[in-house]
């Protein structure tokens, strides 16, 4: 991978994991053609990656919780009243939910958070916490917390 699609490289496997922002849409965000991300996207197995962590129930949770927030803040952009059942309800999966949410999931999700922001604002450093790091530390926590 050549010096200036790599530097891409980081931000694309975010979005493209993490805010489901499909190939075509990075492709006109970054100077890096389709080809080049769907390629990136086979051989480091983003797909997979991207299904994993949106089953997690961490992201399920989060989902759920956003789903609520827009519906408040509709209310308030329409002028329309809050849909106080729904939300309601929507609460308590959340609050089922969170009980039942993997711990490693929002860890999991934190590293990859930090992992980013590592590879973005020090390059330097954030060579050390590559994918394999934050593979084999996803590894390491799940072999310490699920003994």
């Amino acid at each position: 991978m050549g010096p200036k699609k790599k530097k891409y490289y980081s931000r694309c496997n975010d979005l493209y994991v993490f805010h489901e922002v499909d190939v075509p849409e990075l492709a006109k965000l970054f100077p890096v053609s389709e080809a080049t991300l769907n390629g990136w996207r086979r051989e480091h197995k983003w797909d997979e990656e991207r299904l994993e962590i949106q089953s997690s129930p961490a992201r399920f949770v989060h989902n759920i919780k956003k789903e609520i927030y827009d519906l408040i803040k509709q209310a308030q952009v329409t002028g329309q009243p809050i849909d106080a059942d729904r939300c309601s309800k929507l609460y308590a999966i959340t609050k089922d939910m969170s009980k039942k949410a993997d711990v490693l999931g929002h860890m999991r999700l934190f590293v990859q958070d930090l992992t980013g922001f590592l590879k973005e604002k020090y390059p330097k450093l954030g060579k050390l916490f590559g994918q394999q790091a934050f593979i084999e530390f996803t590894d390491y926590l799940f072999g310490k917390y699920t003994k």
